[in-house]
């Protein structure tokens, strides 16, 4: 592989390029919008660079992730019938396309992220699968961000870098 052409493990991270409490923030202030908007665009820079392609094209069109809240609205304006149906959905159901689209994107980024550590740089990199389901895209950007740390610490447990200070 040419010089110009390596990849850099920090290249999702510099790419993603939010940290973790601004998401967390942004997404208290707008409601939980932005999380969602967030995941919708950086679905496409986690597909470019890792090289991994979703098994359901389309999640790669956009109007796919824009159908997300109008389903939610048609579920919504549904529920006063549907309610009385499923009662023990009640207070899930005007929020279950959010909570599809969220486990669809966060299991991708997951297992691109995975699958990019494991083929670009031979690192196995752990993501809990029970936190990406219940912090969603919150641990997966905190993951993206400590990526190239986790990177060179485990190159150090290996032996692959020297100690940056010296021992006596």
């Amino acid at each position: 592989m040419a010089e110009a052409e390596k990849k850099n493990i920090a290249d999702l991270a510099q790419a993603v390029n939010t940290t973790t409490l601004r998401l967390v923030l942004l997404t208290i202030a707008t409601g939980g919008i932005w999380a969602f908007l967030y995941m919708r665009e950086k679905h496409a820079q986690i597909q470019e660079i890792t090289g991994f392609t979703d098994p359901n094209p389309k999640m790669n069109n956009k109007a796919q992730w824009d159908a997300v809240p109008i389903i939610g609205m048609v579920v919504l304006a549904w529920s006063p019938l549907l309610i009385p149906l499923f009662p023990a959905m009640a207070a899930f159901w005007p929020a279950t396309p959010y909570l599809i689209a969220f486990c669809w994107s966060d299991f991708f980024a997951r297992k691109a992220i995975q699958q990019y550590a494991m083929k670009e740089f031979m690192f196995d990199y752990k993501m809990n699968s029970i936190l990406a389901f219940f912090f969603h895209v919150f641990y997966v950007n905190y993951k993206i961000n400590c990526l190239a740390e986790q990177y060179q610490v485990n190159k150090a447990m290996r032996g692959e870098t020297p100690p940056t200070a010296k021992q006596d």
